[in-house]
């Protein structure tokens, strides 16, 4: 009992101390409730490999096409994108075309998990009937947005 006598502030001031620090965790937990989880949570569960020399495969042989100027593919989660940069002469019907042809390099079951977005781009901005974009989800065909009828631009002065 000397002890705490003798030493009164110092016990007030750590049994405050260990009270705040308590409170600062239950503060923590309150605002950052998913902190230790995963980001995908478990949508991810069972998930089918694939194979980076497929990616590598689908850039190499869309590529050897002439109306392909550039193709990125990546994966996120569930989905696997593809940006496929068309020459400008290219018509939206063969870029949904080549699109499509994307979804035939993977086999059942990777199409069974995977959603597909194509994204189709042009060189030039100029090109105002596009970006279209084309899904495929797992389980669906796929479904393109609308195509748009090419713009024509006029000068300043009204002509074409």
């Amino acid at each position: 009992m000397k002890f705490f006598k003798k030493n009164k502030f110092t016990v007030v001031a750590l049994v405050l101390f260990l009270i705040l620090f308590l409170f600062m965790i239950q503060a923590k937990n309150l605002f950052f409730p998913n902190e230790g989880k995963e980001l995908m949570g478990s949508r991810l569960d069972g998930k089918v490999k694939v194979d980076k020399d497929i990616y590598n495969k689908i850039k190499e042989e869309l590529s050897k096409d002439t109306k392909v100027a550039k193709i990125t593919v990546s994966e996120s989660g569930r989905q696997i994108k593809v940006m496929l940069t068309l020459n400008n002469d290219v018509p939206p019907s063969d870029g949904k075309v080549l699109g499509e042809k994307v979804s035939t390099y993977f086999n059942e079951s990777q199409l069974g998990y995977y959603d597909f977005e194509v994204f189709l781009l042009k060189e030039s901005e100029e090109e105002n009937n596009f970006p279209m974009i084309g899904y495929k989800q797992h389980n669906s065909n796929w479904s393109w947005t609308k195509e748009r009828e090419k713009e024509v631009k006029k000068d300043s002065d009204g002509d074409e």
